[in-house]
């Protein structure tokens, strides 16, 4: 007996399209996961100076200044978070096309998105942590700086790769094309 109910009048697979309907939802729940997380890692390690006092603050003109006040304000604030979300978005655009069977993509798309947020908050974390062990003792009561947050950056920019390129991937079943 076939437990899938179909509509006779357009030929669709209602429990498929379900599915996909209601994995969609969800992945559009991790994309607004997505896009926050990497919004609080902007403000906390591309403008690290965010909450200092301006007589603190690199001068007017360096690099770090001039780095730290474009992630400070908007656009540059949201700028990485909108970035990820659409490259994200994009890929999974491009992998339903080529996909006959769609069915659970939105749900894979969701599970790397979900579990590259758990990875990252775990690691980029950990990463935070060892700037504070080889940096000379004592430090000053104010010390903010890209040389705390790069290794948080690098670990969360190659994580970033790797689910890109683990959903530029993603292959379920059959594909439309080869490539």
């Amino acid at each position: 007996m076939d437990t899938q109910v179909r509509d006779k009048r357009f030929g669709w697979n209602l429990t498929k399209t379900g599915f996909f309907v209601g994995g969609t939802l969800l992945l559009i729940g991790t994309w607004c996961l997505l896009f926050m997380s990497t919004a609080a890692m902007t403000e906390g390690w591309l403008a690290p100076w965010d909450t200092v006092p301006v007589e603190f603050r690199p001068s007017l003109g360096s690099w770090q200044r001039s780095l730290n006040d474009s992630f400070e304000a908007w656009p540059g604030a949201i700028l990485p978070g909108v970035i990820v979300v659409v490259v994200s978005v994009s890929i999974f655009v491009i992998r339903t096309v080529r996909t006959i069977n769609r069915t659970l993509l939105p749900l894979a798309f969701a599970a790397t998105n979900f579990t590259f947020i758990l990875v990252d908050s775990f690691l980029a974390t950990l990463a935070h942590r060892p700037p504070h062990l080889w940096l000379p003792q004592p430090r000053p009561s104010i010390d903010a700086g890209y040389h705390r947050t790069w290794p948080a950056i690098l670990v969360t920019t190659i994580l970033l790769m790797i689910l890109f390129l683990v959903q530029s991937k993603v292959i379920l079943r059959r594909n439309r094309t080869d490539s």
